[in-house]
């Protein structure tokens, strides 16, 4: 539901509502909390803030807007299992799902001429466990990636300590380039960066 403003000129028009509902299913089921306002228009989109159900967490969405020459997103989330909904799926949600990998995060991105921002993820609870006969955990107590956005280039920071696994640490960096209105690394681009590992069982490698 929502209500037309016209301009001086048709290209002007803009409709001003209210999104009250949106769910899917899948491999990433989401669900939204509560009603948010949208502004649509030939050459302007905008979504106030909203909160969805995603994957057992939730994400804040803070501002998102998009012309044809910029768009802007923020938010954050919190509680994301990587393995929910396979658990949902399997129904084996009461045990499992508490152990399955919860992340939080907070991204701010903004692309113009320039694709800029960061995205910051973390470890909030949870293990990771990797396929194997039989499966195993690698013990997280710790998990973070930072990616930065800035001067044609993204760098990337992580961070993860395990019982298993050991110390990781490693950075990388790459060349971003634009086609039409995505931007991508392309295949070919140089990289740069480095890995530090510091572990006494390679088996989960």
């Amino acid at each position: 539901r929502g209500g037309l403003s016209v301009a001086a000129q048709l290209g002007d028009t803009q409709w001003h509502g209210s999104l009250t509902e949106l769910s899917g299913t899948g491999a990433l089921p989401f669900n939204l909390n509560s009603a948010t306002s949208v502004t649509l228009s030939k050459e302007y989109i905008a979504l106030a803030a909203a909160e969805l159900s995603v994957a057992g967490g939730k994400i804040s969405l803070k501002r998102n807007e998009w012309t044809p020459h910029h768009w802007r997103s923020r938010g954050s989330f919190t509680g994301i299992g990587l393995r929910f909904a396979q658990l949902a799926q399997t129904k084996r949600i009461a045990s499992e799902a508490q152990e399955a990998l919860r992340l939080g995060g907070t991204w701010d991105i903004s692309s113009a001429a320039q694709l800029t921002g960061d995205l910051h993820l973390f470890r909030e609870s949870g293990d990771l466990r990797l396929s194997g006969a039989p499966p195993f955990a690698l013990g997280l107590e710790k998990l973070q990636l930072t990616a930065r956005a800035s001067g044609g280039k993204i760098n990337a920071e992580l961070s993860a300590t395990g019982q298993r696994m050991g110390k990781l640490d490693a950075n990388i960096t790459l060349p971003l380039m634009r086609s039409g209105s995505v931007w991508q690394v392309a295949a070919t681009s140089p990289l740069s960066g480095n890995v530090s590992l510091i572990a006494t069982d390679l088996a989960w490698l």
